[in-house]
């Protein structure tokens, strides 16, 4: 009995507590006009606003959090995003006319609104909230250009604004200079101000900020050169991102005294000159993008201090050269140094780069003007693409590891040492068209092809392939392309067992192929979407088990020697077909009619059917 007297008692006394922190809750007045003002400006509050009911705002409205005398000194709010074209959300979409209210909530510290559509300007009354310390607009469609009054919040410390909005928004937002009044909020810890259509400079008064760790202005339109002194003074930074801006001059060197980085990012602006060596005192560096800009000379060979780097795309500048010291970056995953000047041998050293990623680094050096014979240190790489350089010598075997090999377009043959084969063959996709590969294919490309049980794709084309072209029909169950094209392969076609596995393609045009179509080609083949065999000596008649090809988009026979009827066999493929060319050959009598209902082209002694 005493027992639930006490249990009662208890149960009294937090009904009391729970009602005295209720009532010390009670909204202030003047705080529940300001929301309910801003509630008012919009065309269709929608399901944000559906909480906001009665005269508490500190009771179960969304968003919204107070303090214990009933101020409100918190505000988030999170509207729907719109994915595409014109505000989606017709019945319920946040179209608000002004934000002004907000700033009437005078005790604020956080204000957060992301994907709350304004259609209008920011007031520039950011001055009234003096204990603001988080402010956030995101995806609010707004107008105007950023209000110099947030330079008086004087206790920001996290500061985004982020206007860009999805493709199908009218863009108000003029952007504007950084106002310098930003400059006297020295408390900032971080700035994102991306995509917000920023112009001007960067004032050097941004330099007050030495609390920030992370300064983002990616995305806008500054210009002119960075000041000197954001490497003296904002030592505390870890993210420095400048992408996507107009940017001139070279890089400062400057920026190589913030040891504390993680994250620059400088690409896609119109830096010049060479990349700073005292980079190389940025050893937290774990990502740094420079690409699509002018840089010229070499790599600095000091980046071989960056053990931490683990992505680095200098891409689409002016670089003429590698450093072996690349290698000691065991943590790297992503090197893209396309589309540059490249020069000279690729170091072997590089082969060690990203030892210690357990997927292997991403190597991308193609459109360059690299030479000499490959390095046969490159099988553990997750990926390598150098087409469009000036590589000769044969295909080393280790590159059967590496999942993605685009070797086309440099001047490969089939001589020298291939080095040892590798302990395993996961070699995805192997490109290798247009090089100098000459006479019988040489045994590692079939043996890839049947050990490499995930290859998808392999292109040999336009080389000087001789022989016979069986040895390409392995059993590989997800090859999806085989082109053999432009070579000079003197065989008849194969009656492989291997079934082509649905929706591949294959293409062994223009070679010097002979002999009849055995019949099994096709139904070994059923699932093919595009087969082209045109510009070869084939001869004989067309087998009727064309029929079987269930998936066919393309089928070209034409420039043959082909004989006979077309067999009424190929009314079969009407379903899909969209392209058949049987011209240039030595059929007799017509396309069975079905098959004109599609793109046809088919000569006999008289006439040509389209």
């Amino acid at each position: 009995m005493a027992g639930r007297k006490g249990q009662q008692l208890v149960l009294l006394l937090v009904l009391a507590l729970w009602g005295t922190v209720t009532a010390s809750h009670q909204c202030d007045s003047g705080d529940l006009q300001a929301l309910n003002a801003f509630k008012a400006v919009f065309l269709d509050p929608g399901r944000l606003f559906e909480t906001w009911t009665g005269t508490d705002c500190c009771d179960g409205w969304a968003g919204v959090n107070c303090t214990n005398s009933g101020r409100v000194n918190s505000l988030i709010l999170e509207g729907p995003f719109p994915t595409r074209g014109p505000n989606p959300y017709p019945k319920s979409g946040y179209i608000g006319l002004a934000a002004a209210a907000l700033t009437d909530l005078t005790e604020l510290e956080t204000l957060r609104v992301i994907s709350v559509f304004f259609n209008g300007p920011l007031p520039d009354t950011f001055g009234n909230l003096k204990k603001l310390e988080t402010l956030e607009f995101g995806f609010n469609n707004l107008s105007g250009s950023l209000p110099p009054s947030i330079g008086q919040a004087k206790k920001l410390k996290y500061l985004t604004i982020n206007v860009n909005m999805p493709q199908g928004f009218d863009q108000k937002f003029d952007g504007g200079p950084i106002p310098e009044s930003f400059c006297d909020l020295t408390d900032l810890e971080t700035v994102s101000l991306t995509s917000s259509r920023l112009t001007g400079q960067i004032p050097a008064c941004v330099c007050n900020w030495q609390k920030a760790w992370s300064l983002e202005l990616s995305v806008n339109a500054l210009e002119s050169e960075i000041p000197n002194c954001i490497g003296y003074t904002l030592k505390q930074l870890t993210r420095l991102t400048l992408d996507y801006n107009n940017f001139t001059g070279p890089i400062p060197v400057m920026l190589g005294r913030l040891t504390e980085l993680e994250t620059l990012k400088l690409d896609h602006n119109n830096f010049s000159g060479d990349i700073p060596a005292s980079f190389g005192n940025l050893t937290f560096l774990e990502e740094f993008t420079a690409s699509d800009n002018e840089l010229g000379g070499p790599i600095p060979a000091s980046f071989g201090n960056l053990q931490a780097l683990v992505t680095l795309d200098l891409s689409y500048n002016y670089l003429d050269s590698i450093p072996a010291e690349l290698g000691n970056l065991t943590s790297l995953y992503e090197l893209n140094l396309r589309r540059n000047k490249i020069q000279g041998r690729l170091p072997a050293e590089i082969g060690n780069a990203g030892s210690g990623v357990e997927q292997g680094l991403q190597l991308d050096v193609s459109h360059n003007i690299l030479t000499g014979k490959l390095p046969l240190t490159l099988g553990a790489l997750a990926s390598f693409l150098a087409h469009d350089n000036f590589f000769y010598g044969p295909f080393p075997q280790s590159l059967a590891a590496v999942g993605y090999v685009d070797l086309s377009n440099n001047y490969l043959g089939s001589w020298g040492d291939i080095g040892p084969a590798p302990e395993t063959y996961d070699v995805r996709i192997l490109l290798l068209r247009n090089n100098r590969f000459v006479g019988p294919l040489p045994s590692w490309i079939p043996e890839i092809l049947n050990k490499s049980r995930l290859i998808t794709d392999i292109d040999i084309s336009h080389n000087n392939f001789t022989g016979d072209v069986a040895p390409l029909f392995q059993d590989a169950p997800e090859l999806r392309l085989l082109n053999a094209s432009y070579n000079s392969f003197q065989s008849h076609l194969p009656e492989s067992p291997f079934v082509t596995p649905y929706g591949s393609t294959l293409d062994l045009s223009h070679n010097l192929l002979d002999g009849p179509i055995p019949a099994s080609f096709f139904t070994n083949n059923a699932g093919a979407q595009f087969i082209d065999i045109s510009y070869n000596e084939l001869s004989g008649p067309l087998p009727d088990s064309v029929g079987d090809l269930e998936a066919i988009a393309l089928l070209d026979l034409s420039h043959n020697h082909l004989t006979g009827e077309v067999p009424k066999s190929i009314e079969q493929l009407n379903d899909t077909i969209q392209y058949l060319d049987l011209s240039f050959n030595n059929f007799i009598g017509s396309v069975p009619a079905t098959a004109l209902e599609h793109k046809v082209s088919f000569d006999d002694d008289d006439h040509e059917y389209f």
